[in-house]
């Protein structure tokens, strides 16, 4: 059976009177209490502690970051300590695979390679084997193939060198020098913008790419009839000493040599061609500035102590005095007296109307330009 109308009505009316807060605890479920008051609460009873700082709850924080300091910093350290196992590891396998004990106790060399046997025009030793021909089985393989014999040990060389096959020839360079040259660079080394190191390459180690064999020495005379290169090395003792070199194919790549024209006394002068040129011209340079700088030099003298004169307006000529100008802005101006860098002067003799000649016409303009502004003089239509 329904209820009658008339008391909901009233309850209706009665609920009206329910005051707003507690309406709101009961939306929610709980009464309203701030985050300190369920720690306080429980252990006292009253609510005069709400709002104090909780010395548990910071217990707690201290004790989760130490944990995070104590995980991260073992971490490192574990990390650490991987990363040198991992080097020191790869190290060990480096050397374990690169320095290999290789048993030299009976290396296997022909008798023909100890004492060669006399022949040609002058009765002189023919070096038919070589000492290393027997090493191996890829050596008396080598001995075998086509002799191809290379004069010099330059571009053209190296250029040859590159475009054969290892295995195609019996491969012999003879060169005066151990080692090959980067000849742009040699202006750089005569001042030390860059070191002589910088500048070689052990001729050997090219060679070693073809498996061929290196005799240091010079060639001085070809008996084509019998196909005999005639080359002059030097012993221990410092004698000249002279043997035949046969070969199959022979490529002459000795480059050239500078030439003083004629002109009497520039045999004296300094070159700028090899390593030792370079080396003799830093020299030089440097020990004139050490004596300009001395107080017993007389004007006069430092003046011509400083005064430096290149002849030839090419490529090497012009580089070699912007090095010469370089070093005097760059390293004598800081380390050595005002005086020496005010007192230089360089010079550059050009036997054409304008230096680099080989070049365009704007690149020529731009050098003579840049040498007028920072001083250097240019002397063309002349000659020494």
């Amino acid at each position: 059976m329904m209820q009658p109308s008339r008391p909901f009505g009233m309850v209706l009316r009665a609920s009206r009177t329910i005051p707003k807060d507690v309406i709101r605890q009961s939306r929610i479920g709980y009464p309203e209490r701030t985050f300190g008051s369920r720690f306080s609460s429980s252990s006292t009873g009253s609510t005069s502690s709400v709002g104090q700082s909780p010395a548990p709850e910071r217990r707690w924080s201290l004790m989760r970051l130490g944990l995070s300091v104590a995980k991260y910093t073992a971490f490192l350290i574990g990390s650490a300590g991987a990363g040198v196992l991992l080097i020191g590891g790869s190290v060990f396998i480096h050397d374990a695979f690169t320095y290999s004990e290789k048993h030299l106790d009976r290396v296997p060399v022909s008798p023909l390679a100890l004492n060669p046997k006399l022949g040609g025009p002058k009765n002189l030793p023919i070096a038919e084997v070589n000492l290393d021909d027997e090493e191996n089985e890829e050596c008396i393989k080598m001995a075998g193939k086509p002799r191809l014999v290379i004069v010099g040990g330059g571009w053209g060389a190296l250029g040859v060198l590159k475009t054969l096959n290892p295995g195609d020839y019996h491969v012999t360079v003879i060169a005066p020098e151990t080692f090959s040259t980067f000849t742009p660079l040699l202006p750089s080394a005569a001042v030390g913008t860059v070191q002589v190191r910088s500048l070689v390459e052990p001729l050997r180690k090219i060679i070693a790419r073809v498996r061929g064999h290196f005799l240091n020495g010079y060639a001085v005379d070809l008996v084509m009839g019998e196909q005999l290169l005639e080359v002059e090395t030097i012993e221990s003792d410092g004698k000249k000493k002279r043997l035949y070199v046969p070969y199959d194919k022979l490529i002459i790549a000795v480059g050239s040599v500078s030439s003083t024209h004629g002109v009497p006394g520039l045999e004296h002068c300094f070159q700028l061609k090899t390593i030792s040129d370079a080396r003799n011209v830093r020299r030089r340079v440097l020990d004139n500035f050490e004596t300009a700088s001395l107080p017993t030099t007389t004007p006069e003298e430092r003046k011509r102590l400083l005064t430096f004169v290149i002849c030839g307006g090419g490529p090497t000529g012009i580089e070699t005095a912007a090095e010469i100008y370089d070093l005097c802005q760059e390293d004598i101006v800081n380390y050595f007296p005002k005086i020496c860098r005010k007192e230089v002067s360089i010079y550059i003799v050009q036997s054409r109307d304008h230096i680099l000649n080989t070049y365009s016409e704007n690149i020529s303009k731009y050098a003579e330009q840049r040498f007028a502004r920072d001083g250097i003089e240019v002397v063309t239509n002349a000659r020494v």
